[in-house]
């Protein structure tokens, strides 16, 4: 069983969660349901739980600065949002969970079970990632937090000229030739880069437009970047990239 806390500012949304979690989530013990971030950083620190979920909209302090205040304690979270865009790319690439209200009672149980199956994982370093991410993106700090063995790596967006996919994880290659290896899938780092800086060419590839240095024609054609690396276009992204060269 996993002691679990609700916190969220609006009563009759702790209360639907609730019943929601009772009726199809066994594995998880509520403890308390806490109205509002104070609420659940005082219980946090009292009954210290295995996870919590946590609303992010909420007055006087979000949800994010909530986590920044009990950052020293080690929980899963599992977000309950409308949050802006994003957010839920940062909570996606920190591999963390987040549901959208209304609850749906499937998503509740898959999210659940994510947790459940990452029980031998640190949620220390998944939170460290999100709120680095987070706090970055609302200082205007253009650098992606990854996390790396002992800590934290910071690669400047700009820097990036490529991501290539391997396997479950992904290289992050830099212009200045670092290599990072993630272990992210392409399709969580594409969400974080989702910018117009950056386009999936291929299953394979996330190239920055701004180092492509030539366009070699085929069924769906290669990208030359500014290093010498090739990479493939898909066939079904050769359009959409031809309108992006030309209208830029």
């Amino acid at each position: 069983m996993l002691n679990t806390l609700l916190i969220d500012d609006e009563k009759h949304s702790l209360e639907s969660l609730e019943i929601e979690i009772s009726r199809n989530c066994p594995e998880l013990n509520i403890i308390e349901l806490c109205k509002g971030p104070r609420a659940g950083i005082t219980a946090i620190r009292k009954h210290k739980p295995d996870l919590i979920f946590l609303d992010i909209d909420m007055p006087i302090m979000n949800g994010f600065d909530m986590l920044n205040e009990v950052k020293d304690e080690s929980f899963d979270v599992i977000f309950a949002t409308a949050y802006d865009e994003y957010a839920v790319r940062a909570i996606k690439v920190s591999a963390m969970d987040y549901l959208l209200k209304p609850i749906d009672s499937t998503e509740l149980i898959d999210a659940v079970q994510k947790v459940i199956n990452k029980r031998d994982e640190d949620p220390t370093s998944r939170l460290e990632v999100l709120l680095t991410n987070i706090k970055g993106a609302e200082d205007g700090f253009q650098k992606l937090a990854i996390p790396s063995l002992g800590g934290l790596d910071f690669i400047d967006i700009s820097n990036i000229l490529y991501c290539m996919a391997d396997g479950s994880y992904t290289n992050i290659h830099t212009v200045d030739g670092e290599k990072y290896v993630v272990s992210k899938t392409m399709k969580e780092i594409a969400e974080m880069l989702s910018n117009p800086s950056f386009f999936r060419s291929h299953q394979s590839y996330l190239v920055n437009l701004h180092h492509i240095k030539k366009y070699i024609k085929g069924s769906g054609g290669q990208l030359v970047l500014s290093d010498g690396t090739v990479a493939q276009v898909a066939r079904a992204r050769k359009e959409e990239l031809m309108g992006i060269i030309f209208n830029t």
